[in-house]
Order: C-alpha cells, then structure tokens, then sequence
C-alpha cells in the first residue's frame, strides 16, 4: 500500500514541524488574546479557511476509507458510525498499544463523559466481535483493543497523516504561488 511504500523519517520531521508550529501558534495566541475584534484579522481569516480545507480533505478520505472492502472495513464502519464510538475505539487502542493506559469502562466513561451504561454496551459490543478484550490485573477488569483493531485503527491514522501532509503540501504550494504573483 501506500503507506508501507512512504518513508518515514521525512513524516516524523513532517509530524515534529506541525507540532512546533503549533505550539507556536498557542503562544502567539495567548499574546493576541483572541476576541471578537481579531476575528477580521487577515491572517486569521487565512487560517479558518485553511483549516476547512484541512476539514474537508480529511472527511473525503474518511469516506474513501470507510467505502473500501476489505478486512477492516467493519471495524471502521463501526467506530465511525458515532463519535462515541469513535472516540471509545481510540481509548481502547491506545490501552493496547501502551501499557500504562490501560482504561477499565467506568474510566473511559468519566472521562469522555457518557453513561457508563452506555460505554458498557459499545464495550460489550467490541468484546463480542473480537475487536477488544477484558484484561484483568490486580482483580481490575480494563479493556484494551485486539490487534485486528489496532492494525485498522493504525491504518486509518497513516491515510490522515497521509492527507495532512499532501495537504500542507498543496497549501505551500499554494502560498509561494500567491506570494510570487
């Protein structure tokens, strides 16, 4: 595929630029004091549009990703089905790719603030379909994703960072066009 083919040294240094930039754009925003007077700030307009752009580039590739078959394709239409799934599956994935977050659900539930019930349930779900699995450690049941759904989670995270990158791409592309017209 595509994303076993890229390189990746030139994404990390790709992944620690968007990170120093953001970081820099949080302390210049802590400056600025943003209020209703910087919202016709220029520049701020720029980033708006540019972060829709982002936006929708990513949602594209979410569609794209979710209409094609193959062995993850249930897995991603279940976690993208609401963002409470969506944002369970991620727990559930991190748990099983770090060890020192492992999450029991009533943990899950305070922190995203949904019904434990309702937390329960979605868990339930995962365990039934072989997409999670309960961990006991010191009598503490935690729950962690399968490695089915790790490897369909971790290939959904390359196609956006994939997407990221072509677009901050396109988008200096674009401004050196803009610059030098």
């Amino acid at each position: 595929t595509e994303y076993e083919n890229s390189e990746q040294k030139p994404l990390a240094k790709l992944i620690n630029l968007l990170i120093i930039a953001n970081h820099q754009t949080l302390k210049r925003k802590r400056k600025i004091k943003m209020d209703v007077k910087n919202y016709d700030d220029e520049k701020f307009k720029k980033y708006v549009l540019a972060n829709i752009a982002l936006e929708q580039k990513l949602y594209q590739r979410r569609l794209d990703n979710i209409n094609r078959h193959d062995d993850n394709r249930k897995i991603r239409l279940y976690f993208q089905s609401t963002r409470t799934k969506y944002i369970i599956g991620k727990y559930l994935v991190a748990a099983a790719m770090d060890v020192n977050q492992l999450y029991n659900c009533s943990q899950i539930s305070q922190i995203i603030k949904v019904s434990r019930t309702a937390v329960f349930a979605i868990v339930k779900e995962c365990v039934e379909a072989g997409w999670a699995e309960e961990v006991f450690i010191n009598k503490v049941k935690y729950v962690r994703a399968t490695k089915p759904h790790v490897y369909a989670y971790q290939d959904y995270a390359w196609a956006v960072l994939i997407t990221r990158n072509e677009f901050v791409t396109d988008y200096c592309a674009a401004q050196k066009l803009m610059n030098n017209v």
